[in-house]
């Protein structure tokens, strides 16, 4: 499943066990778009209604932009 806001591909996708062994494989920080790719007969997209899905929180960092977490300071 991967969702979307407006027609863009967003985050978390969620994968069905099956395909476990396969991301355990992948090295690098390359994420797995290239199993989404290979297994696109299989994927659904659901749209979502905020753009929430869009943003990328890998890091602290990241998080500290969050109006939420400015809020809690």
């Amino acid at each position: 499943m991967q969702p979307t806001f407006r027609g863009k591909q967003g985050n978390p996708m969620l994968w069905a066990r099956e395909f476990l062994p396969q991301m355990l494989a992948i090295t690098g920080d390359i994420g797995a778009r290239h199993l989404a790719a290979r297994h696109a007969d299989r994927l659904v997209e659901v749209e979502m209604a905020s753009d929430a899905v869009l943003r990328d929180f890998d890091t602290t960092e990241s998080l500290k932009g969050l109006p939420e977490y400015a809020a809690k300071r």
